[in-house]
């Protein structure tokens, strides 16, 4: 299985698709999150969930710069709640909620 795997390019695009669920990425693939977990590690600076925690940040980062309100990122990004809209967002920028509200 590691073989079909190395031959994907675009992980940020299908972590994104898979709505940044390890899980659902792994069946997607047709392999077990077990083995796309044993994948990361071996071949990946990070585990996926991290990997996947990182690129759904970098995209709450994109949307809030374009200027989406936090409601419409929460749904578009898969995140559960407020608090990990925060989360994300001090993450991708270094800045929370309010601080990316006010004018640098």
């Amino acid at each position: 299985m590691a073989g079909s795997l190395k031959n994907v390019t675009n992980w940020p695009e299908l972590a994104k698709q898979g709505g940044y669920e390890v899980a659902v990425v792994a069946e997607k693939l047709g392999v077990s999150p077990r083995c796309l977990e044993k994948f990361f590690k071996r071949y990946m600076p990070n585990n996926p969930h991290n990997l996947f925690a990182l690129w759904r940040a970098e995209e709450v980062g994109n949307l809030k710069a374009a200027g989406m309100v936090g409601k419409e990122i929460i749904d578009k990004v898969n995140l559960a709640n407020p608090a990990s809209l925060t989360r994300a967002l001090i993450l991708a920028t270094g800045r929370g909620l309010r601080q990316a509200r006010r004018k640098a």
